[in-house]
């Protein structure tokens, strides 16, 4: 290799960078081994990220099934804007290298603490350091677009999206009650439910509007990039993807309101409900090129006679390319390393743990005993929380049943997630979120689930040292405060849950409660 990597076409000093010959030849054979060798380190270096993300993409009812299209997106910007990467000057920057090493810290942290969230968002910053290593901060600026859409395909974490969702469908149900009512026709709202003489429809999760909200951003940052208007219209462009998506969703709600009073709710439930969640997409692009053509008309954008700087602009001093590409790829073969490393570590820490140790509860609580086996753990569950130690076990009391069910994540926390994944993916509605005190002891997130006629009360915290918390990202803080201090602090997550009786909701809670409390002194005790 030579000390630098020629463009193609540049046979002489007097083929500058962004001239005619390079425009239509590309890169040199040189730069594409070059991008050839990062791109191998990068899908080793990301491999178990992209599993990831795939398991999230494939996840029923995922939020995020356009994963799958937005690098194909990226990829289809870089190929148009081709011209005015070619066209710009290659000044391969240093400051490359900071967002390289910024990305790695980023991956590496995401996978000690097991917020995998971090590493997924840092393969948008790590390409974005590769090419301002390589081209520059003008060629980056060329295909800044491509690089800020993967974004996109990046999931919000799960606390986020059962919060959001169950706001948005509350929204959108209630504005499609009122637009019914609006037409005379009697409608009720019951929290996911909508109520009209005899019969009922129940607004799933998949309804609530927040699947299409996020994939209706993706499509609004597209419009917005391509749309021939000032800049500020454009942000606004992207800025009312959002009242587009609720918009488009309570039409959607509404028009299952009105087949199901007319129909019934068997009717409005079955292939409609599928033929409507396409007709969401329709509404929404009749929104968005009718609000871009109002903005083209009055704010389009007035054509600039740009100067062609990349013409007077000097090539690259020989042997930059080259030694920008060694440091690039040294920081990218440095963070491989580590990851595979701390991935190795808590491998092994999960091998390493003792089962009947951890988990040796007690057959009886108080006053609750144990009825039943503990349920059987299925081999695919155990490999998605990448733990073996799952208790699942029924006590009984003169006050009631309840379901115990323990996660023991030792000393990685990456089994550790939040309940409501599973919960939704199991077919439960969350109709109630928030959270409540135990006693004196400790805060808990408390749910409200649904599941046709069934309700069920559930309580949930998390568990790390001697500190018991509902909530997530500071069970997370301590963790981490544990481990700054060379301690040896595991990690678990507690959830009590139990049928709403006759009784009603506050009586479940308050048998919740009751066993919590008794437990608590022992999952300390029992639990490392």
């Amino acid at each position: 290799m030579s000390d630098d990597f020629p463009h193609a076409g540049k046979t002489s000093g007097e083929t500058p960078p962004g001239s005619a010959v390079e425009e239509r030849h590309g890169l040199s054979p040189a730069m594409w081994g070059a991008l050839a060798v990062l791109t191998a380190v990068l899908v080793v270096m990301y491999w178990g990220t992209g599993k990831q993300l795939e398991d999230v993409w494939t996840l029923v009812d995922s939020y995020y099934t356009h994963g799958f299209l937005v690098p194909f997106v990226s990829l289809y910007f870089v190929w148009r804007n081709r011209k005015a990467f070619f066209e710009a000057p290659q000044a391969p920057s240093a400051w490359g290298f900071v967002w390289i090493v910024a990305a790695s810290l980023l991956l590496l942290v995401g996978s000690f603490l097991g917020f995998r969230v971090l590493g997924q968002f840092s393969i948008a910053v790590t390409l974005t350091g590769v090419s301002l290593a390589l081209f520059g901060v003008k060629r980056t600026r060329a295909i800044w677009f491509p690089l800020a859409f993967l974004l996109f395909m990046v999931p919000i974490p799960p606390s986020l999206t059962q919060s959001i969702s169950l706001h948005t469908k509350i929204i959108a149900t209630q504005c499609a009650v009122w637009l019914a009512n609006l037409m005379f026709l009697p409608m009720v709202r019951e929290g996911s439910y909508i109520h009209f003489g005899q019969d009922k429809l129940l607004v799933g999760e998949v309804c609530g509007g927040l699947r299409s909200m996020i994939a209706l951003l993706a499509l609004g940052a597209i419009m917005a990039y391509i749309s021939q208007t000032r800049t500020w219209s454009r942000v606004l462009l992207l800025l009312l993807s959002i009242p587009v998506a609720i918009l488009s969703n309570v039409f959607r709600i509404f028009l299952l309101c009105l087949v199901g009073y007319v129909w019934g709710s068997s009717v409005a439930g079955g292939r409609f409900h599928d033929i409507s969640g396409v007709l969401i997409y329709v509404v929404a692009f009749l929104m968005f090129f009718a609000i871009d053509a109002q903005f083209r008309r009055f704010f389009a954008v007035r054509p600039s006679v740009s100067e062609d700087a990349a013409s007077a602009s000097p090539p690259p001093r020989p042997g930059t390319v080259a030694r920008h590409f060694a440091v690039a790829l040294g920081l990218l073969l440095a963070t491989t390393a580590a990851n595979e490393s701390i991935a190795h570590a808590q491998a092994k820490s999960v091998r390493d743990m003792k089962t009947r140790k951890a988990l040796d509860i007690p057959s009886r609580i108080a006053g609750y005993e144990q009825f039943g086996t503990d349920a059987a753990i299925e081999k695919h569950v155990r490999d998605l929380l990448e733990t073996s130690d799952i208790l699942i076990r029924n006590y009984g009391s003169r006050m009631g049943m309840v379901q115990l069910t323990i996660v023991y994540a030792g000393t990685t926390r990456r089994s550790l997630h939040f309940p409501e994944v599973c919960l939704v993916g199991a077919g439960w509605e969350i109709r109630e979120q928030t959270s409540t005190d135990v006693g004196l002891m400790f805060t808990a997130r408390r749910l409200v689930l649904v599941k046709g006629n069934h309700r069920e009360a559930v309580l949930y915290w998390f568990k790390t040292g001697d500190t018991l918390t509902g909530n997530y990202f500071l069970n997370a803080w301590y963790w981490v405060k544990d481990q700054a201090s060379f301690g040896s602090s595991t990690s678990a997550m507690i959830k009590v849950a139990t049928p709403v009786g006759p009784a009603g909701e506050e009586a479940a809670f308050e048998l919740l409660e009751d066993f919590s409390m008794k437990f608590a002194p022992i999952l300390l005790e029992r639990v490392p």
